[in-house]
């Protein structure tokens, strides 16, 4: 596993937080958000270890997708799914 320096772990996880706001302002059928997703759980693993609680917790923070089949339902459940991880990177982070 590849030890990062405190501070080097803390700039990836708010690079990652700074991506949030930009991927909201996206509709559900961006092509961004799978790119951040596994960009950002690479990291969070590498950093912490694949099985650490960190990593679970980032990985499983946006639990169940709800299926909805409206359009309204769908953008709801993204936001859902952001607001999720957004919350486990403040809280790796110490904020909010």
């Amino acid at each position: 596993m590849v030890e990062f320096s405190s501070s080097k772990k803390e700039t990836m996880l708010k690079q990652a937080l700074e991506q949030v706001p930009h991927l909201q302002g996206l509709s559900y059928r961006n092509s961004e958000f799978k790119g951040w997703l596994d960009r950002t759980t690479a990291s969070i693993k590498a950093e912490y270890g694949a099985e650490s609680s960190e990593a679970r917790r980032f990985v499983n923070a946006a639990g169940r997708a709800f299926v909805v089949g409206t359009e309204t339902g769908k953008e709801q459940e993204y936001q859902r799914q952001l607001e999720s991880y957004e919350d486990v990177l403040k809280a790796l982070l110490g904020i909010g």
